[in-house]
């Protein structure tokens, strides 16, 4: 009698084994698809000087600008960074490193080690702009200007300038803003 008519005693062959998943061995499907981001983006280059893709997206949301006011594009070349994690932060702050004249190398693992090391971050995430600003003086070797006020008093002008000398400004999303798990600086 064979196993389909019912003889439980008789051999069986056990079915193949699943198939190999893609991907590092230890990581969960997702993590695995956001190492592969991670590769492909680390091998691109970005097209310096090119502003045709800045251009068309400004076209594209046109109807969304107040039709009032002068608008001026500054666009300067920085790379980017899949971060890992919540790092949105820290990701900004390795991307604004490379407006330094001259540029600074930094490795984002270093910005994340000295954040964990100061306990301004447990996994990456940075909620005080103080904290990020203490960081970016040490990681950076910079003077940081923190500003409170959003753009009243003489903020919108030191902004403008410093953006205008292609020099990074980093703003921190308001909490009210965003789900408590989304919050990033």
């Amino acid at each position: 009698m064979s196993a389909e008519s019912g003889d439980l005693c008789s051999p069986t062959v056990p079915p193949p084994p699943p198939p190999p998943v893609l991907g590092a061995p230890g990581l969960s499907a997702s993590e695995s698809k956001k190492k592969l981001y991670q590769t492909i983006a680390s091998s691109r280059s970005a097209v310096e000087g090119d502003h045709t893709e800045a251009c068309l997206l400004l076209r594209q949301r046109e109807s969304s600008f107040r039709k009032d006011l002068q608008w001026v594009l500054v666009n300067a070349y920085v790379p980017s960074l899949i971060q890992d994690g919540p790092q949105c932060g820290l990701v900004a702050l390795w991307m604004s490193a490379h407006l330094r004249q001259p540029q600074l190398s930094i490795e984002m693992e270093t910005i994340v080690q000295t954040a964990v090391t100061r306990g301004y971050t447990a996994q990456g995430e940075m909620f005080s702009a103080g904290d990020m600003a203490l960081l970016a003086e040490e990681v950076c070797d910079c003077r940081v200007q923190l500003l409170s006020g959003g753009l009243s008093g003489n903020n919108a002008a030191a902004i403008v300038t410093h953006l205008w000398h292609k020099q990074p400004v980093l703003i921190p999303n308001p909490p009210w803003q965003k789900k408590e798990s989304q919050r990033c600086f």
